[in-house]
């Protein structure tokens, strides 16, 4: 019975001291796991945080793109317009210079065809006051054969 009693008394204690190291291996797992759990749930606040800035710093970039592009757009634009004004100013001086040249080119037409008629009063004018002394010399021959003609006829 001793030894009965010995083995049952041995197999107690290790029976006792396995429980009572599984009950500090379980509380030290417990503490562990809790404090595990901080950690994880803790971080995750801060990686929410981090994720939350790291979105707003997003959005403001995003917004100053946007505002850089809107910013481009209207000098563009701006640009645009302002080339557009030159192009019609050009295109108005262009037009002006063209009705100023087609005006010209009226005139000279005009003071072209005015000196023909001119050079043809002129012509017209010359050949009479040319004829007008040619026909009072042909009157004049004239007179001269006709009186020579009756002076050869009275002679005969």
């Amino acid at each position: 019975m001793n030894e009965n009693n010995f083995k049952n008394v041995t197999s107690l204690n290790i029976f006792s001291n396995f429980a009572i190291g599984m009950k500090k291996y379980l509380i030290i797992g417990i503490i562990s796991s809790i404090f595990l759990i901080n950690t994880i749930l803790g971080q995750n606040i801060t990686d929410g945080e981090r994720l939350i800035r790291i979105e707003a710093k997003q959005d403001a970039s995003e917004k100053r793109f946007d505002d850089f592009q809107k910013a481009q757009d209207k000098r563009f634009d701006d640009f645009q317009k302002a080339q557009d004004k030159r192009f019609d100013e050009l295109r108005e001086d262009i037009n002006r210079q063209y009705d100023r040249t087609q005006v010209l080119i009226l005139w000279i037409g005009g003071i072209l065809f005015s000196m023909n008629f001119a050079l043809l009063g002129y012509m017209i004018w010359d050949r009479q006051t040319a004829q007008k002394p040619m026909e009072e010399r042909l009157k004049v021959v004239e007179n001269k054969v006709d009186k020579q003609q009756q002076s050869l006829s009275l002679l005969k």
